[in-house]
């Protein structure tokens, strides 16, 4: 109990009748709610630094529209991968029976390149039906007259097979499998675009995907015309002192769809063309600032709660000990 009173820092002015000096009545209770508020309080410090070390206290996030030199950007993963859709087991798979060919060419500085085959991964789709495509990203740009130009975009050409590109010892297939494959209803081939992003609670890098569909017909060609967005984001998250962190992924696309005649394609591209995808960086982008709480802010939490609770606390506790002393006196007096 003497322990507690020793501890007791609601102590109030105790005026004795018989003497006019002051001291401090301290009591067990007052003692007992110090120890509660100091514990309490340690426990929310603790709290609060546990909360901050794993970034899991609230950042201020803005955003504003920036222009992006992509600088920064992250292409070091399969952003684009494409496959073809099997929904039955007796489906005939056109890239694996070489009946179509997955071509890539790029743009460097407004001048394309040479057509080259894609050659397909190990890696399969989910149902574990479909081998992967993956082809390898590359684009590039460059500031001309002030102004942020694309100088290298990319384009996916869906072929019928040609031995030109195959190997030597590979052939295409024959023209009954190829009767036979477009006599198959659905004939589509998904493109799968993969997004990365920041999560706001811990900094922890997400990632997803989007599909589109290319239909695949002897008559047509059909187009994706593909327009990849990316966002900046500054992560503010030192304790003191110290600069930014800076990421930037794609985190989106648009998409114009066209359906041209196999003629059309043929003519403009010089190949047997059945499905295009071009693919480029759209101009204006996001910038996000995630700016988590820093030393001021973490004092300001230790202070605040346990000084409005130490306020209110004392208030009651010191009108508790006053009535006390009150009927004591009045006791003495009587």
């Amino acid at each position: 109990m003497q322990v507690l009173r020793t501890a007791d820092f609601f102590g109030v002015p105790f005026i004795q009748q018989i003497d006019p000096k002051q001291s401090i009545y301290k009591s067990a209770f007052g003692g007992l709610v110090t120890l509660l508020i100091c514990s309490a309080s340690l426990a929310y410090a603790i709290w609060v630094l546990y909360l901050w070390q794993n970034n899991q206290l609230s950042p201020k996030i803005s955003n504003s529209i920036y222009v992006s030199d992509f600088s920064l950007l992250d292409l070091e993963y399969d952003v684009i991968k494409l496959y073809y859709w099997k929904f039955g087991e007796n489906q005939i798979d056109p890239f694996e029976s070489k009946i179509l060919l997955p071509l890539v060419m790029y743009t460097t500085n407004f001048s394309f390149t040479e057509l080259q085959l894609i050659q397909m991964s190990n890696e399969t789709s989910v149902d574990g039906s479909s081998k992967y495509i993956i082809p390898k990203m590359s684009l590039a740009f460059q500031q001309i007259n002030g102004e942020l130009y694309t100088t290298s975009e990319m384009y996916i050409e869906i072929v019928l097979c040609q031995e030109i590109y195959l190997q030597p010892n590979e052939k295409c297939a024959s023209q009954e499998l190829i009767d036979e494959f477009f006599k198959q209803p659905l004939n589509t081939v998904v493109m799968q675009v993969h997004y990365k992003s920041l999560d706001s609670r811990d900094g922890s890098e997400q990632t997803s995907l989007q599909e589109f569909y290319v239909q695949i017909e002897m008559k047509n060609c059909y187009t994706l015309n593909t327009f990849l967005s990316s966002n900046l984001y500054e992560v503010q998250d030192s304790f003191l002192f110290g600069m930014p962190k800076y990421f930037e992924y794609i985190i989106g696309s648009s998409i114009q769809t066209q359906t041209n005649s196999f003629e059309y394609c043929k003519q403009t591209y010089e190949n047997d063309v059945l499905g295009l995808i071009y693919i480029m960086m759209k101009g204006n982008q996001t910038k996000t600032i995630f700016q988590y709480p820093h030393a001021g802010d973490l004092n300001y939490n230790f202070q605040i709660i346990p000084l409005l609770n130490l306020d209110q606390v004392k208030y009651y506790v010191l009108m508790s000990k006053q009535n006390s002393n009150y009927l004591y006196f009045k006791r003495i007096d009587i």
